[in-house]
């Protein structure tokens, strides 16, 4: 168990997913704002920032998630444009994927990322606004990426579940965990569908 006084990153990182994981999001909140606060790397500091970010999108406190969201802007002009991007579009639809949808939006129209956010901005503009209209007016090559991302976000496709799955383990407690938090090759059964 990590001691309370601990003040390296990776123990105060640590200690924000163990948090997470037992459901005490705000504590989590606070262990990987201080742990953001203790490393100088981008990348790794972007990671924890990241990590206080979605804390704070599960406990609706949007204000003070846009408040990170800042911050990690910040912290993003010391890393690489192309890891920016990607890290930006995922951190976008993760918020979609929590129900935050207007919030992704507003994200996205105050990111300065216009091109590579273009088809999720459209597609976000659709659900919010229930205008499926829309989607013939964008040219020919946005239509089918908009048409697939609509259908994830409003469910109506073979997107990845939003409830935690269990993972049964012998020999141990199951614990739930999301998909998203599954590593890559994850042998967990899906139920039929």
């Amino acid at each position: 168990m990590l001691a309370l006084g601990d003040k390296s990153h990776r123990a105060l990182h640590l200690r924000g997913q163990v948090l997470l994981l037992l459901g005490r999001i705000q504590e989590a909140t606070e262990a990987f704002d201080r742990a953001s606060r203790r490393v100088k790397t981008p990348q790794v500091k972007i990671a924890s920032q990241l990590m206080s970010f979605a804390a704070r999108i599960r406990l609706g406190k949007l204000s003070a998630a846009r408040s990170n969201w800042d911050e990690i802007r910040n912290t993003a002009s010391q890393i690489g444009r192309e890891q920016w991007y990607q890290t930006a579009v995922a951190t976008f639809l993760d918020v979609a994927k929590e129900g935050q949808l207007q919030f992704a939006l507003d994200l996205i129209r105050s990111s300065e990322l216009d091109e590579i956010t273009l088809p999720l901005e459209r597609a976000l503009e659709i659900v919010v606004s229930g205008n499926t209209e829309t989607v013939a007016r964008l040219s020919p090559e946005l239509q089918p990426v908009v048409k697939d991302i609509v259908a994830r976000l409003s469910g109506r496709s073979n997107a990845e579940p939003k409830s935690p799955v269990p993972v049964k383990r012998h020999g141990r407690r199951s614990v739930a965990r999301s998909p998203s938090s599954r590593g890559v090759g994850s042998k967990v059964s899906q139920p039929d569908r």
